[in-house]
């Protein structure tokens, strides 16, 4: 996929920006024994913004590139579990007129997930991730669900997880706007709810509550993002 562009607007510094954003992929698998499946995927993004004068000269620019790598391997343990086991790369760079501390960062992460059903009825799920990110070190995330199928079509579910996100570059370092004092956002999550499949109708009920440390927000006087300095929750009927 590939989009470019050019937007003209009215302006003493600059009027006029050429822009590209660019994805390509790739994805192979491989049935390697009859209950192993391995997955390979390789990508790249990139985010082109040129910015001119209005008496036609180069004036600034902002490019940032991501590549991704990835690798999954499914195997079917038996007809009751499913085990996903995988690593993935992440590498960040920026090009820009402007000078910034750091033009490039990386994260690297391993995960398992567990999929299974247990006394007939009742299902699970749980998974673990370890990321290694150049910027924020070592993080750990993980979550569990449960849900029971019940015999009158009245389910059940429960779930709790963490998440971790590192801040982009473009919240870190875009001109004019970027935090590079940015923190990375901490949060964990719980839900639990009923679902209902009938013969004429299909609904749920679920009630959630999520906290988040150092939330990622956009402010203004002077326009920039910051981390909050305290919890923010989250919930709902």
């Amino acid at each position: 996929m590939r989009a470019e562009g050019k937007s003209e607007y009215d302006g003493n510094f600059q009027n006029k920006t050429e822009f590209v954003e660019q994805v390509v992929g790739t994805t192979a698998s491989i049935n390697i024994v009859e209950n192993w499946r391995s997955i390979l995927r390789l990508g790249q993004s990139r985010d082109k913004g040129d910015n001119f004068a209005p008496d036609g000269s180069f004036s600034s620019k902002f490019n940032s590139t991501r590549w991704n790598a990835s690798w999954l391997n499914e195997l079917a343990l038996s007809d009751e579990h499913q085990l996903v086991i995988g690593s993935d790369y992440r590498l960040d760079q920026v090009d820009s007129s402007s000078t910034y501390k750091e033009n490039s960062r990386y994260d690297a992460g391993i995960f398992t997930e567990l999929h299974s059903r247990i006394l007939d009825d009742h299902f699970i799920n749980a998974s673990v991730r370890g990321d290694k990110n150049e910027a924020f070190g070592d993080q750990a995330t993980g979550n569990f669900g449960w849900r029971y199928n019940g015999d009158y079509g009245v389910s059940p579910f429960a779930s709790f997880g963490n998440a971790f996100k590192a801040p982009t570059f473009n919240q870190l370092y875009f001109p004019g706007f970027g935090n590079p004092s940015l923190k990375a956002e901490q949060s964990t999550s719980f839900e639990a709810g009923l679902a209902g499949d009938l013969d004429w109708m299909q609904w749920e009920l679920r009630a959630y509550h999520t906290n988040i440390n150092n939330l990622i927000v956009a402010v203004t006087n002077p326009i920039t993002f910051q981390s909050s300095a305290e919890n923010v929750g989250q919930s709902a009927n």
